[in-house]
């Protein structure tokens, strides 16, 4: 079985993290288990994913105990047949399947996924339109939707250029097409409070980025939502923001040491002081 590549670090197209979709935890996070098993800057596509049970309960903290069952039911209960909808290049709108077979044994207790050969170009062999993000950012979090938002988040932080800071303006409505809950939560308080601050709450706590957000209205009406996100800072932050302040103190210790006095001669002090004179000669006449 393949080991997941460095950091665990999973890559997905845009069009991914922008696909209308809904699944529950434990799908979710089978699926970035797998994406960290890929390559994407390889052409061959491991539709076979073993899900090593422990290595998934230490990569999402959790009880590794009657995780295979759960994880089994969650497959064949619902996941089995969930489909996902995103958007061409030409807008068209596909509607794909994530999985083409399951295979199981519980006297061994393993389970091998098979990602439908339909979605590699969304996984495999990316130059452009992806988004990055470390599988860790992501693996204490309890909510799918904290987990979408998050990835929503940082492909548009990726993209910025404002020194790690973005403002991301989005619909209720577009937002809510991408969580799949366009039928759900019809009193956007009730959204607000199990959608929003949920994963505002969750990726403050866990993520690498800090986000707060505010609500637009057209009346009374919530229409929008706009995003503010900014990169915490890290250790490796203030390492280096240390390092340019130590490195500005040597600086000006060597201006200060390399500075040369300026040496005037008699006769350039003898003719400033006799202008400075006139000037005083002058000054008494106009007072007077």
């Amino acid at each position: 079985m393949k080991e997941p590549i460095a950091n665990n670090t999973i890559i997905k197209h845009n069009a991914l993290i922008e696909a209308s979709y809904r699944l529950s935890l434990n799908e979710i996070r089978l699926i970035l288990y797998g994406i960290s098993l890929i390559n994407p800057l390889k052409k061959d596509f491991p539709t076979e994913i073993s899900v090593d049970i422990s290595k998934f309960a230490n990569l999402f903290n959790t009880d590794k105990n009657g995780l295979y069952s759960d994880l089994k039911k969650s497959i064949l209960r619902k996941f089995w047949n969930r489909e996902f909808s995103y958007k061409l290049d030409n807008n068209e709108i596909r509607l794909s399947r994530w999985l083409d077979q399951v295979d199981y044994c519980d006297k061994k207790g393993y389970i091998k996924i098979y990602f439908s050969e339909r979605i590699k170009p969304l996984l495999c062999s990316l130059s452009r339109n992806f988004t990055t993000f470390y599988l860790s950012r992501v693996a204490n979090f309890k909510s799918i939707h904290s987990i979408r938002i998050y990835e929503i988040i940082i492909m548009h932080l990726n993209r910025s250029q404002e020194n790690g800071k973005c403002l991301i303006p989005i619909s209720i409505e577009d937002l809510k097409k991408k969580l799949s809950l366009e039928k759900e939560y019809p009193r956007f308080s009730n959204f607000r409070l199990k959608v929003l601050e949920k994963a505002k709450n969750e990726i403050n706590k866990y993520s690498d980025i800090k986000l707060s957000y505010k609500v637009e209205k057209l009346g009374r009406t919530p229409v929008n939502i706009s995003f503010t996100t900014a990169r915490k800072k890290t250790e490796e932050d203030f390492k280096k923001a240390e390092l340019d302040l130590l490195n500005k103190d040597v600086k000006e210790k060597e201006r200060r040491t390399n500075h040369k006095p300026i040496h005037y001669s008699s006769t350039s002090v003898t003719t400033l002081d006799t202008s400075l004179q006139s000037i005083l000669n002058n000054l008494e006449k106009n007072i007077d």
